[in-house]
């Protein structure tokens, strides 16, 4: 996969990884040396393991209108994207005749989204992480 920033410049690019690995008949005999190779591909596993961001997450959240704010604590370390995947509104009457409105807070950071909402109901809200290199400073 490739990810280009706001700028149309690649900001990062999945590489593929080779699987082409052997062992020898003679290495798996040695004690020492199947122990080496062990060390080895636990060493590659846990980097690979490194490189793999958070899962996403959802969360159900109630808010309210007037600037209002709800703190999702999703604590991935890193800068997210967040979506709204369902919405429903909790006042009685008629529906509000603006789209509902939940915008990124100033305070959020690298472990809390601080979203702001103008409009009430009730929000799932999927957060993801980005890739290294985005920042909330800019």
């Amino acid at each position: 996969m490739r990810i280009f920033g706001t700028d149309g410049v690649l900001a990062k690019s999945r590489r593929f990884v080779s699987g082409a690995f052997n062992v020898s008949d003679e290495e798996v005999k040695s004690p020492q040396k199947l122990a080496e190779l062990l060390r080895g591909i636990l060493r590659r596993l846990a980097e690979a393991e490194a490189l793999i961001p958070p899962e996403p997450m959802e969360f159900e959240v109630e808010v309210s209108n007037a600037g209002a704010t709800v703190t999702l604590a999703h604590n991935m370390n890193s800068a997210v994207r967040y979506y709204v995947t369902s919405w429903t509104k909790t006042q009685t009457g008629s529906y509000p005749t603006n789209a509902f409105i939940l915008v990124m807070d100033e305070l959020s950071d690298e472990n809390n989204l601080v979203l702001r909402s103008y409009v009430a109901g009730r929000a799932v809200v999927r957060v993801e992480p980005v890739f290294k290199g985005v920042s909330f400073n800019g």
